[in-house]
């Protein structure tokens, strides 16, 4: 259901922009972002793809991942959304990270998290 409700979001925000970029497509916007072509048609039949592929989509169309996802968020909220901007970040710069790197990242996480308690 949410990555139905997700794709006809895509569909319509790429209409949308279609005022200012003649030609654009959802093929023509997955074909630069380097995804693979089926992903929005995927959605449309309940599939919903992995976080790594929503990130590029959604600041292509400056949106939230939530948003394109189904989520009941805004397409565009008010103020800064640090924790989806920080998830974003890190899924999108992760995929290269080795394992001892991963663990340092979360060792960090449990710092910041744990000064909140103090």
């Amino acid at each position: 259901m949410k990555a139905k409700l997700g794709a006809e979001r895509i569909k319509k925000l790429i209409k949308e922009k279609r005022a200012t970029m003649k030609g654009l497509s959802v093929n023509s916007m997955l074909l630069e972002l380097s995804l693979d072509t089926s992903i929005v048609d995927n959605m449309t039949k309940g599939s919903m793809p992995s976080a790594d592929k929503l990130v590029p989509i959604a600041r292509f169309l400056g949106v939230s991942v939530g948003y394109i996802s189904g989520e009941n968020v805004p397409a565009a909220p008010e103020g800064e959304q640090p924790v989806m901007k920080l998830i974003e970040e890190l899924t999108e710069n992760s995929q290269d990270l080795s394992e001892e790197e991963a663990d340092e990242v979360k060792e960090f996480l449990a710092f910041v998290k744990s000064k909140r308690t103090r």
